[in-house]
């Protein structure tokens, strides 16, 4: 195997278009990656790109009919991002249409270096990439595609030319297994990829298993439900430790996660007690029928009660579920389903199924699938949704949040307040959808606002999780601490300023090393419509915005793609009332203190922070049977 990267379209005004899935930033830093590990493999490195004539000249037709004028020549817009630029021995080639096999002189650059595989990334997913695969497959090369490091801004396109090529014309891997592949050329890695687990087999047993669980009445599927729980709360204590050691989630917060958890599966039982046909008005009978096998794709930062808040309901409506829990997360998730077991769910019921992405892929495209039901990122959202729709299936999903609080000059706020707000702000590291990540602050209470909060930041205590007197643990892993540092450093790099920043522990250990910890930050100077305002960081980073009034700041609240949770500071009941009717979120907090998510009521986010009904109380019903009208 003689192998070497291509670099599609890897440009500023590419990776400037809205609606860009991964984001830019992520992208870039993948990218990276990938471009480094080929450099020092010695892989010849392609930088293809697509380059306008400053007259409008050598471009697409359709660009000339529409006027547009990208990617010209001597622009910023023209050049790769800075991180990305070639180096003097790497070629940098041109290209008139989609594909890179339309520069004339690719081809012959491969054939001359007696290259036999080609590695593929950067933009757009649904044509420059896809065309260039085909065209490379067509070459007799063979085609991999850095599945985590190529963008669209066309997910749904994206996700359906992915589908159509992998497998085809190319095989899509994840940067790290790609370069076991590609530049290690592991044949054992080789083989593990091209046998994936039998998802079809695993999901057929759900299905045969739930057909028997469907006929179980309502009332002992409650019962069950119920000894789950109480199973659960007799070891709430192993269980809080399990959360502090495995997603490093401080002890306070572990607890309060469990005791989420319990409240999911007990409201899920009040619910089978309710399960049942109601007569109309005309003597219609209205019946809930189970939806049948549902997918449940969950992240690590909740790991039991996320899941539980998708299996008791799932099950008490009398559907069989498939669950690919996260795989940072592995053990929070056997004891999940180890409990159920014990409570004496019949065998198939719920299947665990361990894996990456492309699991989750294949898993939500197999026919045994009757819906699928996601808590992830908007990113990953968009996929999701993608290959639902094309597959026809209903999705609940709760995506990502960019969540304000409008601090009004009426606030009246002390020590204790705001230190409880640090730790809405930073608890956990910043890394939960409902976190506080910009901070809104009417202009004649900004500056003793600021001075106070950010000395509340600087008092955050940073330590083992498993110490009950710490506020901030470290983040999940070295890679996400890398990517939030990154997002950071480029920020600052443009102009934001360091307010305050917490003390990072003065020593660490070998399950919780110094590339795991980032000191909780907050930052002044910052663009309400730059990326690290726009895009969800989830991290331990947090924005102050000043605004003139009440209207302002919610433009400014409002300025985001997400619409998860927002609050309001202040006792003014007009001001109250002109916020719950202007703010696009869908879980709002009228007055200071910690949001404490109830089992009974929605989690509803609104525009790109969700994906079909909501979850929780009463609602899981909609989602998670069928209605049928019997006359």
């Amino acid at each position: 195997m003689v192998a070497a990267l291509l670099l599609v379209d890897v440009q500023e005004d590419f990776f400037r278009r809205p609606g860009l899935v991964p984001s830019r930033g992520d992208l870039i830093s993948r990218l990276q990656v990938i471009l480094g590990a080929c450099r020092a493999s010695g892989l010849p490195v392609f930088h293809m790109r697509t380059r306008m004539g400053v007259n409008g000249d050598t471009c697409m037709p359709h660009w000339q009919d529409r006027g547009i004028r990208s990617c010209v020549v001597g622009t910023a817009g023209y050049e790769p991002p800075e991180e990305l630029a070639a180096h003097p021995n790497e070629s940098v080639l041109h290209k008139k249409f989609f594909s890179a096999f339309s520069c004339p002189d690719l081809a012959p650059a491969l054939e001359d270096s007696d290259i036999d595989t080609l590695v593929i990334a950067g933009l757009y997913t649904h044509g420059c990439i896809r065309a260039s695969v085909v065209d490379a497959y067509e070459h007799g090369l063979q085609v991999f595609v850095a599945d985590d490091a190529v963008g669209s801004c066309e997910p749904i396109h994206a996700e359906l030319s992915r589908d159509w090529l992998n497998g085809r014309a190319a095989q899509f891997l994840p940067h790290e297994a790609l370069f076991k592949r590609v530049v290690a050329n592991d044949d054992a890695v080789k083989n593990v990829l091209t046998t994936p687990p039998s998802i079809s087999d695993i999901c057929t047993r759900a299905t045969i298993a739930g057909q028997s669980w469907s006929d179980v009445v309502p009332a002992e599927r409650a019962v069950l439900l119920r000894r789950w729980a109480n199973l659960l709360e007799q070891d709430a204590d192993a269980l809080t430790t399990l959360l502090a050691r495995e997603v490093a989630k401080p002890i306070a917060e572990a607890a309060d996660e469990v005791r989420r958890t319990l409240a999911h599966i007990r409201f899920a039982a009040e619910l089978c007690d309710q399960h049942s046909g109601a007569v109309g008005s005309s003597g219609i009978t209205i019946r809930y029928r189970p939806v049948g096998t549902v997918a449940l794709i969950t992240p690590w930062n909740n790991p039991l009660a996320i899941p539980a808040g998708k299996l008791a309901p799932a099950l008490g409506f009398g559907n069989s579920c498939v669950w690919k829990p996260s795989p940072q997360a592995p053990e929070c998730a056997r004891r999940l389903l180890r409990g159920l077991v014990e409570a004496g769910l019949p065998e198939g019921v719920v299947e665990l199924i361990e894996g990456d992405a492309t699991v989750a892929r294949q898993l939500v495209k197999d026919a045994g699938i009757d819906a699928v039901a996601l808590t992830g990122s908007s990113a990953t959202g968009d996929i999701i949704a993608a290959l639902c729709t094309a597959y026809q299936k209903p999705l609940q999903a709760e995506l990502g949040g960019n969540n304000a609080v409008v601090i009004l000059d009426d606030w009246c706020f002390d020590d204790a307040a705001l230190t409880a707000l640090a730790r809405n702000v930073f608890g956990f590291a910043g890394q939960r959808c409902t976190a506080i990540r910009r901070l809104i602050v009417q202009r004649g209470i900004l500056v003793s606002f600021t001075e106070r909060f950010a000395a509340a930041v600087r008092s955050l205590r940073l330590g083992n999780p498993l110490d009950p007197a710490t506020d901030v643990g470290p983040l999940i892993s070295v890679e996400h601490c890398a990517k939030v540092q990154n997002r950071l450093d480029a920020a600052i790099a443009i102009g934001a300023t360091v307010i305050a920043q917490a003390s990072l522990p003065t020593s660490y250990s070998a399950d919780l090393p110094a590339n795991r910890w980032l000191a909780p930050t907050l930052l002044g100077d910052v663009e309400p419509g730059s990326i690290l305002a726009i895009e969800e960081t989830f991290g331990p980073v947090a924005i102050i915005f000043a605004v003139d009034e009440l209207k302002h700041a919610i433009t400014v609240a409002n300025s985001v793609p997400q619409g998860l949770v927002a609050a309001l500071y202040s006792d003014d009941t007009v001001a109250r009332a002109y916020f719950a009717e202007q703010m696009q979120a869908g879980i709002l907090k009228l007055g200071s203190g910690a949001l404490s998510i109830t089992a009974d009521a929605p989690f509803c986010g609104w525009k790109s922070s969700a994906i079909g009904p909501p979850e929780h109380g009463i609602w899981d019903r909609e989602f998670y049977t069928r209605v049928q009208a019997v006359y």
